[in-house]
């Protein structure tokens, strides 16, 4: 008697459980870095909650992208999911190198900011206790020819009479949360491309309890001999007014392109909306 074999139903492949949640880490991770930066205007915190957890998802996701295409290659067919696999580990790996380049660019600033720092504050502090040589000393060779002893008076009154006198200086991760947000606040400012002679770096300034957001123009040629020369400053004052160091420098095309006015001790505000 022959026996007849029954046929048996083909297989279903399943999608693999690991590539869909490879894929949902990277989605997620997208989500929240250009969420994040996309909200740090209103809140500022927002943008190191992308910054800081965007690539831990991404790397996760890279992971389980990579145990998915390992599980889906020994099925011999019985998994499916490979394409869905590998965008999750291209897209993760896109991810993560982009937020650790923006992590690095970061440190960079704050790395610059810190070393100049103290001694923007050095400046404020010998002109607002007269002592003029040891300011001068700070100053780039040609803004100190130009500056005469009126004009640092007068940036040292002007600086004591609205904000204080300086007592110290900092520089952390919110300070470029600040200098961006102070950018986006001025919004477009047409014509303004600072060379890197012209190019402003932010610190912060501390008046007693206050902190005040602080832009500093240095001398390229005195980094070359790794000392740090000081071509203007301008301060962020209260209601939209800035403090600038030179009457002519940089500081004052900034705030011209930004529609910033410029406090005086001696002249009061003056509106600098340039044409």
């Amino acid at each position: 008697m022959t026996q007849v074999e029954t046929p048996t139903e083909p297989r279903t492949a399943r999608l693999s459980g690991a590539a869909l949640g490879a894929f949902g880490m990277v989605v997620l991770a997208v989500v929240i870095g250009c969420g994040s930066l996309a909200t740090s205007v209103f809140a500022g915190w927002n943008v190191w909650v992308g910054v800081l957890v965007a690539p831990l998802f991404a790397l996760n996701g890279c992971i389980l992208a990579f145990l998915a295409l390992k599980s889906i290659e020994r099925s011999n067919g019985r998994v499916m999911g490979r394409p869905l696999a590998l965008v999750a580990l291209f897209c993760g790996v896109g991810v993560t190198a982009i937020q650790g380049a923006l992590v690095l660019l970061a440190l960079v600033t704050l790395s610059a900011s810190s070393t100049l720092a103290p001694v923007g504050a050095e400046l404020v502090g010998y002109a607002q206790a007269d002592r003029d040589r040891l300011a001068r000393g700070l100053l780039a060779e040609d803004v100190s020819e130009s500056m005469s002893d009126a004009d640092l008076d007068r940036f040292a009154a002007t600086v004591r009479d609205r904000l204080g006198t300086v007592t110290d200086s900092s520089a952390g991760f919110s300070l470029i949360l600040d200098a961006r947000r102070v950018f986006s606040e001025a919004g477009p400012m047409e014509g303004y491309q600072p060379d890197a002679e012209n190019l402003p770096r932010p610190i912060y300034l501390h008046f007693g309890d206050r902190r005040v957001l602080t832009y500093v123009f240095t001398d390229q040629r005195a980094l070359q001999d790794k000392k740090i020369r000081i071509r203007d400053m301008l301060l962020i004052a209260d209601g939209g007014s800035v403090i600038v160091l030179a009457p002519d420098g940089p500081a004052t095309e900034l705030a011209g392109a930004a529609g910033w006015e410029i406090v005086r001790a001696e002249e009061g505000v003056q509106d600098l909306m340039l044409e």
